[in-house]
């Protein structure tokens, strides 16, 4: 199972009406597709056919942003999570991957700490 599946609630978003478009998620070599262009979202892995925005991060950004850990707007400005595209496709991007996650399981603590 993938890294964006594996955290992803079996729920639709909040408000379906944000969701439209096609978007690529890069995650380390891990390439998604996620497609909101029909109201629903439907997530493969590999690339989209032209995206309206993309997003590239490695799995330890992507964790830390997902789960409240590190603000996304840190994590751009540090270089470690790139967004492009138009900026209400990025913004659209950024609620769809927050909303799928925010019922998502937190991780464990690290033991010892």
């Amino acid at each position: 199972m993938s890294h964006l599946q594996a955290i992803c609630p079996k729920r639709p978003p909040a408000d379906p009406a944000r969701v439209t478009g096609r978007y690529e998620l890069r995650i380390g070599a891990d390439t998604f597709a996620i497609d909101g262009s029909s109201g629903a979202v439907r997530i493969r892995r590999g690339t989209a056919d032209q995206p309206d925005a993309t997003a590239a991060t490695d799995l330890g950004t992507f964790h830390a942003v997902v789960f409240g850990q590190r603000r996304a707007a840190d994590a751009v400005a540090s270089g470690d999570l790139r967004l492009d595209g138009y900026p209400d496709a990025v913004g659209r991007l950024t609620d769809l991957l927050l909303t799928l996650t925010a019922s998502a399981p937190q991780p464990a603590p690290a033991a010892g700490g």
